[in-house]
């Protein structure tokens, strides 16, 4: 039996909604046949039948179920599950609809089933408290882990040609995945190497956020798994946790010397988590616009910009300017206005658009020609500067540039392939 995963995607000024279904092969007849999504559970069937969410509570928080919650390797049987999602962007898990489990558990409930599993044996490895309990059943799901540490929803977007950069850099894609992708790779390179070896693979993961601790040294014993101050564990642009709670499951989330975790999308339901960003002052890729989300209830967010928003009082070099998040840049973005000397550094230079960008391709140009021309529909800028070790941030993507070494980060939707709407007709 095989299965395809379908997604649709509708964009709504900034907003965009993810349609998760799942379809199996029937050799037989020959047909694809909706199915389940894994570990993705039916809220409104469980919610609806009192008997059956109490049965799922008991299988859930016995001990050896959590155990295997904690290493990541649960199954969620098929009678607890949903035949589709949806999942929402921007705002990752700061958002209640991708949080299926949002309000299914309290603390007093999750708090008794880490105590039960750890005094039955071993400390867990990855939940120490209610909101990492919280956060791992939500993360192992199509919807949450669909929005984590992703660019506007997708994981793998695909690798353009060499033909395709050398045409066309700005409409080419640079690194074909999202952070989620390239964090979890030395996980995975691990596994093979071991079945390779003929011993037994330890396939824990970490959260969906943020790569396994295990992988925070790893230098000595083979290079290609450190991760360390890269932009998967505590570099720029990483998850991070910044609270004074000090919560056990996240405490070891931290950034790296000259970065701060600031929080462009703060849930007070679920408060402390960010994103590592530059300490003093701005450079580029930054965030540049804050906010706050609310959640009345599952799927009713209410989210409200800060103004000023944290750190406005910090001025803006001259040389830099911060693009508008109702431009289309989630959360803000720093970048340089020019590629002029001197560059700050991770700066890349890239052909952006400029505001007769649109009108150009309205007018049913072709999409090169209104790429070529300098000054009236695009201009020279510097962005971000990206790679597999250095990804952007949440719902950005590295996009090719003219320089072979690195890419620059921009949303996706700035890529002709990536827009949904706009296009000439």
């Amino acid at each position: 039996m095989t299965r395809r995963l379908i997604q649709i995607d509708a964009l709504h000024g900034g907003h965009a909604d993810y349609v998760l279904k799942v379809f199996s092969w029937n050799a037989q007849t020959r047909r694809f046949n909706e199915t389940a999504l894994e570990n993705n559970i039916d809220r409104k069937k469980l919610l609806a039948d009192p008997g059956l969410l109490a049965r799922f509570k008991s299988w859930l928080l016995a001990p050896n179920t959590v155990r295997a919650l904690d290493s990541g390797t649960i199954l969620i049987p098929r009678e607890y599950l949903a035949l589709g999602g949806v999942s929402i962007a921007p705002g990752g898990q700061a958002r209640s609809a991708n949080r299926p489990f949002y309000g299914l558990f309290d603390d007093a409930e999750l708090s008794t089933a880490i105590a039960r599993t750890t005094q039955s044996g071993d400390p867990l490895r990855n939940i120490s408290s209610p909101a990492g309990f919280q956060m791992r059943l939500n993360d192992i799901t199509c919807v949450g882990c669909h929005q984590s540490r992703a660019i506007g929803g997708f994981h793998f977007m695909g690798a353009d040609t060499r033909a395709s950069k050398a045409h066309l850099p700005e409409n080419a894609i640079f690194v074909p995945a999202s952070a989620h992708f390239y964090g979890d790779a030395p996980r995975r390179q691990r596994i093979l190497k071991a079945i390779a070896a003929g011993r037994a693979p330890d396939f824990m993961r970490g959260f969906s956020l943020r790569p396994r601790r295990g992988f925070a040294s790893n230098a000595a014993s083979n290079a290609t798994l450190d991760l360390t101050g890269t932009g998967h564990l505590n570099g720029w642009g990483a998850a991070c946790y910044d609270h004074p709670s000090a919560d056990p499951s996240f405490k070891a989330w931290t950034c790296a010397s000259g970065l701060k975790c600031v929080k462009p999308h703060d849930n007070p339901a679920d408060p402390g988590h960010g994103t590592c960003m530059t300490r003093s002052g701005y450079t580029t890729g930054d965030v540049a616009e804050y906010g706050t989300i609310q959640s009345a209830a599952f799927r009713a967010d209410r989210y409200t910009r800060l103004t000023p928003a944290p750190g406005e009082t910090l001025a803006i070099k001259a040389s830099l300017r911060a693009a508008s998040q109702t431009g289309g840049f989630f959360g803000g973005m720093i970048y340089k206005k020019t590629c002029d000397a001197p560059m700050p550094a991770n700066t890349a230079c890239a052909r952006h658009a400029a505001s007769q960008f649109n009108a150009c391709l309205a007018g049913a140009k072709n999409f090169k020609k209104c790429f070529d021309t300098q000054g009236r529909y695009t201009a020279f800028v510097g962005l971000r500067a990206c790679n597999t070790m250095m990804p952007c941030r949440d719902d950005y993507m590295c996009i090719a540039t003219r320089n072979t070494t690195s890419g620059a980060c921009l949303p996706p939707y700035f890529m002709m392939q990536f827009r949904v709407d706009g296009h000439a007709k």
